[in-house]
């Protein structure tokens, strides 16, 4: 066989290669006057980390106001411009760690998904063939969870309720987790991280971020580099941005609202990590 023949055939099969499958999965949320609204998550090859995958279904949900809504943001890093979405998508490196708001919603508020998606046949070998982080927190999964650890497992369970009142009692035995404000926004988190379960003391302690509550100046410190690190409030609004970072970092707080914020940190080798931060007086 001569060697354009060799060439075509070569090239024959490689187009007929199956290309690798999107993963998809979703969070479901029905609130108690049976309201229903959908938060979809996708690794797909020709996702982008940053800027609007509008062919992936990111972008401009069109919310109708009045009805129920569940929503996060998608954007570009370092341009201040976001859009509402409720599609978030990367490529198969990608790791999501979101904020979901909701609107007009009445507690309890149910969350279904499929947890056997989590070992999909069809996810990548790399970087690890499996999502071995999958969680959701917020400040009633800090005190009501599966896993005594401040976060709400998915791995472990295909639906939640919060607040559980066979749980934390009637409205008026825990008035606090019948608070919109203790169920909303949440957090959820899935990945493919090669670093978990790792037994190594400078993988697992990466960085130092106190004090914790903050009052004014919070300080960040690291043993490694950090490309990017931002400070998002809860409404996933980004408040400050640094770039190329040098360690000690002190980052102000003084002018900030009482209240929840997260910090993002980026590291050179694009590994993501986040920290819940507490503002106090």
């Amino acid at each position: 066989m001569n060697k354009s023949i060799l060439l075509l055939a070569t090239l024959a099969i490689s187009l007929n290669l199956p290309a690798q499958i999107q993963w998809k999965f979703h969070l479901a949320f029905e609130d108690a006057t049976a309201a229903k609204d959908t938060i979809w998550f996708i690794w797909d090859t020709s996702a982008t980390v940053y800027g609007i995958d509008t062919l992936l279904g990111e972008g401009n949900p069109h919310i109708d106001y009045n009805a129920f809504n569940v929503w996060t943001l998608t954007g570009g890093a370092g341009t201040g411009y976001f859009d509402t979405t409720k599609v978030v998508a990367y490529p198969y490196y990608g790791q999501f760690n979101e904020v979901i708001n909701a609107m007009n919603f009445v507690l309890p508020v149910k969350i279904t998904w499929d947890s056997s998606l989590f070992r999909a046949d069809w996810l990548p070998t790399e970087p690890v063939g499996w999502v071995n982080s999958a969680w959701i927190s917020n400040d009633y999964f800090f005190s009501v969870n599966n896993t005594d650890n401040h976060y709400f497992d998915l791995a472990l369970d295909n639906q939640t309720i919060m607040p559980d009142s066979t749980i934390v009692g009637t409205e008026e035995e825990s008035p606090w987790f019948w608070l919109p404000g203790s169920n909303f926004p949440l957090g959820i988190g899935l990945s493919q991280n090669p670093t978990i379960f790792v037994k190594d003391n400078l993988v697992e302690k990466r960085y130092f971020i106190y004090p914790n509550p903050v009052s004014s100046l919070l300080k960040v410190d690291s043993n490694q580099e950090f490309s990017i690190i931002r400070v998002f409030n809860m409404h996933g609004k980004c408040l400050k941005f640094f770039k190329t970072v040098s360690f000690p970092l002190n980052i102000d707080f003084a002018g900030f609202d009482r209240g929840i914020y997260v910090i993002q940190l980026i590291s050179t080798e694009n590994l993501y990590y986040y920290e819940k931060i507490i503002k106090s007086n």
